[in-house]
């Protein structure tokens, strides 16, 4: 569409017609803008959060209380990014859950061929709530109202199996004795 513009043309990075919203496990990562490093540091091979690095922390625990369909596993916040596995888990098991208020989106309602149920927010909407909540509670301490702090968008990779998930969850845990390896910011988003 602007392929003789002067910005680059951005190609698409989720798979086409792929539905984000269904039970899957996903790894993701994402960057701050510029990789500013604004997390907090490494020390002694260990990440050390300062005070944004835990808001950040609290808001990516709170998420499975905002959608009730969806379960944490590892992760780690570093100094200009993070990684973590969602798992969103079948809506079968999503019933059973207790303990969590119910959120907005139990209230809206898909309607289906078979009665209405819950409508589920997509992987990208789950993460775009993440960004705008942790950036605004930043912003908010900081006194800088509509700073950018995350990159554009993130990078997931659909885990497919055990062998997988136990590679990329070692991935994650060794993710800050490998910080000093890395020779560019840009390397923080390589899935291994």
């Amino acid at each position: 569409m602007f392929e003789n513009s002067i910005w680059p043309v951005r190609r698409p990075i989720r798979l086409p017609a792929y539905d984000y919203s269904r039970p899957a496990t996903y790894f993701i990562t994402f960057n701050t803008r510029y990789f500013e490093e604004i997390f907090g540091t490494i020390e002694n091979n260990k990440m050390q959060l300062n005070d944004f690095g835990k808001i950040i922390e609290k808001y990516w625990i709170a998420l499975p209380n905002h959608f009730p369909y969806l379960r944490l596993d590892t992760y780690i916040i570093m100094p200009n990014h993070l990684h973590g596995i969602i798992e969103i888990i079948p809506r079968d098991e999503t019933a059973v859950r207790a303990g969590f208020p119910r959120p907005l989106d139990s209230l809206r309602i898909e309607a289906t061929g078979r009665g209405t149920r819950p409508l589920r927010r997509t992987l990208g909407q789950i993460i775009a709530y993440f960004k705008y909540q942790s950036t605004k509670r930043i912003n908010e301490i900081r006194q800088s109202p509509g700073k950018l702090i995350w990159h554009r968008s993130f990078h997931d990779r659909i885990i497919r199996n055990d062998i997988e998930l136990h590679r990329i969850r070692v991935y994650i845990r060794e993710n800050p004795r490998n910080w000093s390896l890395k020779s560019t910011p840009e390397a923080s988003h390589a899935i291994p």
